[in-house]
């Protein structure tokens, strides 16, 4: 997983910490490689991480009333307006979520080839 990229920190970090450690069990050292990905995590010129965040705030500031309140807003035209509307330039371009890898096709290419490292290795066993 290269999400965050080389500097990631919290899950994202242990979790690769947890692939790296099964992709390193001797049992499997002729059937299993561990295709590093954080050098290919692109930002981009669109990053909506911090976009992203501060709309996740509002959308819980505005929906923290009961479910039966008739004043409360409706999450999806909400999320219309305040969302896809606002920033349909900038998602006409890249992916809002980072485990999109941003919408980075450079991304995606790049992984790709470290598969394909990872795989050739496998069949040179």
């Amino acid at each position: 997983m290269g999400t965050d990229g080389p500097d990631a920190e919290g899950w994202v970090a242990t979790f690769r910490k947890q692939q790296a450690d099964i992709a390193a069990v001797p049992e499997f050292k002729d059937n299993v490689r561990l295709a590093k990905t954080a050098h290919c995590w692109h930002k981009g010129p669109y990053d909506m991480q911090d976009k992203w965040d501060a709309f996740r705030a509002q959308v819980q500031a505005n929906t923290a009333e009961p479910a039966d309140d008739p004043t409360r807003i409706d999450s999806g035209l909400f999320f219309q307006k305040n969302w896809v509307q606002k920033y349909a330039k900038e998602l006409s371009y890249t992916s809002d979520k980072r485990y999109h890898y941003n919408g980075s096709g450079r991304s995606y290419y790049e992984m790709g080839q470290s598969m394909a490292g990872a795989m050739v290795e496998l069949l040179d066993c």
